[in-house]
């Protein structure tokens, strides 16, 4: 299966060889398990806390120079990388490169938006989104359009497209700035983070084609905010709008927020860290796009800060909890409902609009296993993979030597 678990691509020998010099001098650090090759390296996941022993996590200022020292690379290698590309017919391996860079870029862009957004940098978070927004643009019509809808695909404009978006001066100078600002002030170590648990380019479109065309014929004509969990999903809703004809998009506005509860129960962010509040719903549908449901208080977080009535409000995640009910099912009985309530409640609620299920079960909670550890760094090695987390699982398992010796 050429989609690896937890997300990215991975290729076989075959197609390895038959990858261009370009993806050959990009993809410098794949990793090669029972015969795959995985083209997300370690990089792409470097700078976030959660890929490094606790007792060895770099500060966030030296883990904020992976995005940044990394960055260059992009605009060394994106024209040449997409013309190889878009050489027609376009092989299998080098469509899935092409692919993961492009999801590279989106990664590293998301990790910046998610810095400035802590550091309250609002122009710098434009700028980010900007850039995010024309990246997921060459990502849709590159992985969507051009099998769905060719006349939209453009290939002889993604070497130009996206080598500008790689080589902007501005947005050099903003990671610079963003760096030297986490430098500064020393923040935690979540003010730097490069995992999301959505970040699985399938699970984003299978999301889209079971959401969207509900919500587009339940409200005709209504403007649409779409709302991307920060911590999850923050790529999503610019992928969704970019998959979107251009009818749908003069309609739709995409924006980030961060309500989940969750990663400040697990210590992965603090309660002080950075919050929506405030948002504008008066006659508006509201799609809140996330990783997963867990207990649904973050979407009930989302509707306690709604200013104005909305013409609706939806929950559309990219996958489903279905291992907490049953290996954890305290975490549940705590909200007051039995396990079977809360199954009912949160079917109820992840089924409108559309009527389906998401496409995918979630990582979290698919164990129930708790590994004693000693505190050592093998030890906490051998709680991880035994854990519950197992998104945290895979890539300890994945990244296994550049964790423990990283």
């Amino acid at each position: 299966m050429y989609m690896a678990p937890g997300g990215g691509f991975r290729l076989t020998g075959a197609d390895l060889e038959d990858l261009g010099d370009t993806a050959r001098a990009f993809f410098t650090d794949t990793v090669t398990r029972d015969g795959w090759t995985h083209l997300r390296g370690y990089r792409y996941y470097a700078a976030d806390a959660q890929m490094h022993l606790p007792r060895r996590v770099p500060p966030a200022a030296v883990r904020w120079q992976v995005v940044q020292d990394g960055w260059p690379r992009f605009a060394e290698h994106a024209a040449k990388l997409a013309e190889e590309t878009a050489v027609v017919p376009i092989s299998w391996g080098r469509w899935l490169a092409w692919l993961a860079f492009l999801e590279a870029m989106v990664n590293d862009l998301c990790a910046a938006a998610w810095t400035a957004r802590h550091l309250r940098a609002g122009a710098a978070a434009e700028l980010v989104d900007s850039a995010l927004r024309n990246v997921s643009q060459v990502l849709a019509e590159s992985a969507w359009h051009l099998w769905n809808e060719p006349y939209r695909a453009r290939p002889d404009t993604w070497a130009e497209r996206v080598h500008a978006v790689a080589a902007d001066p501005g947005l050099h100078a903003v990671l610079r700035d963003l760096g030297a600002e986490v430098a500064r002030l020393q923040p935690p170590a979540w003010a730097v983070r490069a995992i999301r648990e959505g970040d699985c380019l399938w699970q984003v479109v299978a999301a889209y084609e079971q959401r969207w065309p509900a919500v587009r014929a339940a409200h005709p004509g209504l403007p649409v905010l779409l709302l991307s969990e920060a911590f999850g999903a923050m790529s999503a809703g610019p992928l969704w709008t970019a998959l979107m004809p251009e009818a749908d998009r003069a309609r739709v506005e995409s924006a980030v927020c961060r309500l989940s509860v969750h990663e400040e129960e697990m210590g992965r962010v603090s309660a002080a860290g950075w919050r929506t509040e405030g948002i504008e719903a008066e006659g508006r549908v509201l799609v809140h796009i996330d990783d997963s449901v867990f207990t649904g208080r973050t979407h009930a977080a989302l509707r306690d800060v709604l200013v104005g009535a909305p013409a609706a409000v939806y929950l559309a995640p990219l996958t489903f909890d279905v291992g907490t009910p049953f290996n954890h099912p305290e975490e549940i009985t705590a909200l007051g409902r039995t396990v079977e309530e809360h199954l009912w409640l949160m079917e109820d609620l992840v089924r409108a609009p559309g009527g389906r299920m998401p496409a995918a079960a979630s990582l979290w909670a698919r164990r129930k296993r708790r590994s004693a550890h000693d505190g050592s760094d093998e030890g906490e090695f051998s709680r991880v993979l035994g854990g519950s987390d197992r998104l945290h699982a895979l890539l300890w398992e994945l990244y296994g030597a550049e964790v423990r010796h990283g």
